[in-house]
């Protein structure tokens, strides 16, 4: 026992997990709780849907449970448990109804919550296969392991299944192990009984070499056709001949498929009418041979029936497959008539290729030289106008700034001249002075603001992302700027682009100015057939219902409503103090509307 098994087991003495039987713990009265369990092994394979995780099957008082464990904690095969008596802690994981296991789980976290009390007993002194000569297929399951002693007659699924001859009659052994036994080999396999309604057959099984078993007596191979094989000889009609399997046999047949990287050594054989699988999967090297080709297969007939489920009366086979015993079972006994070598075909094709390039040349060229005069043209349009778009603009910039922004900047000096210069005492030319210096403060921000616009290439920028930001950067030094404007740029004209960049920039320009907001977070996406624009900051906020108003020389708020009103949009405003601001614009926007 490891320390930590034993700090383990040292814990369960002084916190006792309950112990509980499998109906306990069906019952879900533990669901979620820690528990402990005595049990035996009764089979342990790792998960084929999810191999990073090992099952076992314990039972305890002839009832089950799945119990399972990660498999990096669990570093020897699963079924070397098998048979052995433990004691393990863990917790009763309910069922999930949509899950592949819909049942009941008992997960063992680790390798320390799984305690050997009794080590496995060899799995090859187990019962001979023939005690269950007579068991129900109910009954299999109860058995645990069976051996089966014989000579290997066949190999196949690469090497994953092989089929014993132990006596007159014939076993399958589907292997756990990873190496299987060679063709002719003598051994003995220890597996779980499971059957077919018509053979005995192992799962998961163990094998090692048994000098001792019996030599396989097998017949000489027999000629056979593929009708014959699947022909009841007493009704004359057609059906699975079941004392095919196991037989060795001589049939030919032509090739339907063959070999790939998914089946290696597995291809169709057929006669027109009924069709066989070969697998020479573990018969080495195989000749070459085509589609069409006519082959001769020796070997040994296996017949593929799935095995008993409660749900299934009568098992179904699936057909027959032929297994060679060594690659010179495989002889090609005719080959079909091929068609041109690709190299002719090759220089066919390369010849009409020539010969039709000839004839379409002309117009190809034709077609291309108009494409790509068109594209050209559409190009340079679009340059000419984005040049004369950056031309008009800058004329416009250059002359509201040397003649309105010039007399507006003269207009302030002569209003805070005669602030400077009023009498005292006069409290309502105070206030008018005083409001009209601030009115025009704001319309010299605003003149500021549309010079900047007009000399800035936002509105080009092909992406809303990099627009906005390039139209905030100039006003947020030291803020924090988070932009998240997912919204095509062809889906906005500029018209509704430019309001949107003047909306977000005076909304960020109040925060960080009035609200003394260290953080702008913008937002934009298209929900349906509206765009909604989102700013937001952490700025010290303030109430709506008291804002100071156009009459107090206050401009902001009323301008982002006049150009929202113009889009046929809305804007809403949610502040409180301390609280910061987020101020939300929903304008309409249509999957038709182009970039104007």
């Amino acid at each position: 026992m490891t320390f930590s098994a034993f700090i383990l087991l040292a814990v369960g003495v002084a916190f006792p997990y309950p112990s509980v039987t499998p109906s306990e713990f069906q019952s879900g009265a533990f669901d979620n709780k820690r528990i402990k369990m005595s049990a035996t092994v009764v089979d342990g394979f790792v998960d084929e849907l999810d191999p990073r995780y090992v099952f076992f099957v314990l039972r305890n008082s002839g009832e089950d449970v799945y119990a399972h464990m990660l498999r990096k904690f669990f570093d020897k095969p699963p079924e070397s448990l098998v048979g052995a008596e433990v004691l393990v802690w863990g917790i009763s994981h309910p069922p999930v109804p949509t899950h592949l296991y819909a049942q009941r789980q008992f997960v063992i976290p680790n390798l320390d919550a799984l305690v050997v009390t009794r080590p496995a007993p060899d799995p090859f002194a187990a019962p001979d296969i023939s005690t269950a000569a007579h068991c129900l297929p109910a009954e299999l399951s109860a058995l645990g392991r069976l051996t089966a002693r014989g000579e290997v007659v066949a190999v196949w699924n690469g090497g994953k299944s092989v089929l014993l001859a132990v006596g007159d009659k014939r076993v399958r052994a589907d292997l756990a192990t990873e190496t299987p036994p060679a063709a002719g080999e003598r051994v003995v396999a220890s597996g779980r009984p499971e059957t077919d309604l018509r053979n005995l057959n192992l799962s998961r099984a163990v094998w090692r070499r048994d000098e001792s078993a019996p030599a396989a007596d097998l017949p000489s191979p027999e000629h056979m056709t593929m009708r014959q094989m699947h022909t009841d000889k007493k009704s004359g009609l057609q059906a699975f001949v079941l004392n095919m399997h196991g037989r060795p046999i001589k049939v030919s047949g032509l090739v339907r498929s063959l070999p790939n990287d998914g089946i290696p050594g597995k291809f169709i054989c057929g006669d027109g009418t009924f069709d066989i699988t070969v697998d020479a999967s573990a018969a080495g090297p195989l000749p070459s041979f085509g589609i069409g080709d006519t082959v001769e297969i020796d070997g040994i007939v296996v017949c593929e029936c799935s095995n008993c489920r409660p749900s299934e009366v009568f098992p179904q086979i699936q057909g027959y497959t032929v297994i060679p015993r060594s690659a010179v079972g495989i002889r090609v006994t005719a080959r079909a008539a091929r068609p041109l070598p690709r190299s002719a075909w090759y220089v066919l094709g390369v010849l009409l290729s020539v010969l039709g390039g000839v004839v379409l040349w002309n117009r190809s060229l034709k077609r291309l030289a108009a494409k790509r005069g068109a594209a050209l043209a559409q190009e340079q349009i679009a340059r000419a106008e984005a040049d004369l778009k950056t031309v008009e603009r800058t004329r416009i910039s250059v002359e509201l700034h040397d003649t309105i922004a010039q007399n507006l900047a003269g207009v302030a000096f002569e209003i805070e001249t005669a602030i400077r210069t009023q009498p005292d005492g006069d409290a309502d030319l105070s206030g008018h002075l005083n409001r009209a210096s601030s009115i025009l403060a704001s319309c010299r921000n605003e003149l500021r603001n549309c010079l900047w616009d007009l000399r800035n290439d936002a509105l080009e920028e092909k992406d809303m992302d990099a627009a906005v930001r390039r139209a905030l950067l100039p006003h947020v030094k030291g803020v924090a700027l988070h932009v998240r404007f997912n919204v095509s740029r062809e889906r906005i004209s500029d018209n509704t682009a430019h309001a949107l960049l003047q909306i977000i920039r005076e909304l960020a320009i109040n925060g960080i100015r009035h609200g003394g907001a260290d953080s702008i977070h913008v937002a934009g996406a298209i929900e349906g057939t509206w765009l909604l624009v989102s700013v937001r900051d952490n700025g010290r906020g303030f109430d709506p219902n008291t804002a100071p108003s156009v009459e107090e020389g206050h401009f902001g708020l009323d301008g982002i409503r006049s150009r929202v009103d113009k889009l046929s949009g809305t804007f809403e405003m949610e502040s409180a103090p301390g609280r910061g601001t987020r101020a939300t614009v929903r304008i309409p926007v249509h999957q038709e509307e182009e970039r104007r």
